[in-house]
C-alpha cells in the first residue's frame, strides 16, 4: 500500500507544471528582500505620466510583459509605483481594534446618556474622542500599506521557475 501511494505522488508532481514569478527586489544600504507576486493575485500599480492607481487581476507573464484579465498588458519599465496591500496582523488588529473601540465608545456614551435620561444625548466630547480614535485606525491602516517606487534601489523582474525546460 505505501509503494502504491508513493508512485502515484510521483506521478502526481511529475505532471505538475510551473508558475511564473513577479519578483520586487529591494536593496538598501547593503540590505537585500524580495517580494514575490503570483498569478491571479491582484496588482495595484501606477504607470508613468499618470498620477492614479490600477488594480488588475495578473494571469499570465511573459518576459518583460505582465497580461492582466482584462487582455491588456504593460511593461515591467513602464510601471513608476507599485501598492502592496499585505498587512501585518499586527496592523490589521490595532486598526480594527481603534475602529471599533471609536463606534463602540460614542454608542455607548449616547445609550448612558439615554438611561440617565442626561441632556444633549449625544456630546461632543464623546463624539471627538470616537474621532480620535478612528482616525487613529486610519493612520494605522495606511501605515500598513507599502508603496515601491521603481528606481534605482527597487526593481522589478519575471522569474521563469521552469527548470526542467531552461536550455529548450
Amino acid at each position: 500500500m505505501k509503494y502504491l501511494l508513493l508512485i502515484f505522488f510521483c506521478t502526481l508532481l511529475s505532471s505538475g507544471f510551473s508558475q511564473k514569478i513577479l519578483e520586487i527586489d529591494i536593496t538598501h544600504f547593503n540590505h537585500f528582500k524580495s517580494v514575490q507576486l503570483f498569478n491571479d493575485s491582484y496588482l495595484e500599480y501606477k504607470l508613468k505620466g499618470e498620477h492614479r492607481y490600477r488594480i488588475n487581476k495578473m494571469v499570465n507573464m511573459k518576459d518583460s510583459l505582465i497580461i492582466f484579465s482584462n487582455d491588456s498588458s504593460i511593461a515591467l519599465g513602464d510601471i513608476k509605483r507599485i501598492k502592496l496591500r499585505d498587512a501585518n496582523h499586527l496592523y490589521r488588529l490595532f486598526s480594527r481594534f481603534f475602529y471599533t473601540g471609536g463606534v463602540l465608545f460614542v454608542s455607548l456614551d449616547t445609550f448612558n446618556n439615554l438611561i440617565n435620561n442626561d441632556t444633549p444625548y449625544i456630546k461632543q466630547t464623546a463624539v471627538i474622542a470616537s474621532a480620535g480614535l478612528i482616525t487613529m485606525g486610519f493612520l494605522i491602516h495606511q501605515l500598513s500599506i507599502k508603496r515601491i517606487t521603481i528606481n534605482k534601489h527597487h526593481s522589478l523582474r519575471i522569474l521563469e521557475t521552469d527548470y526542467q525546460h531552461l536550455n529548450k
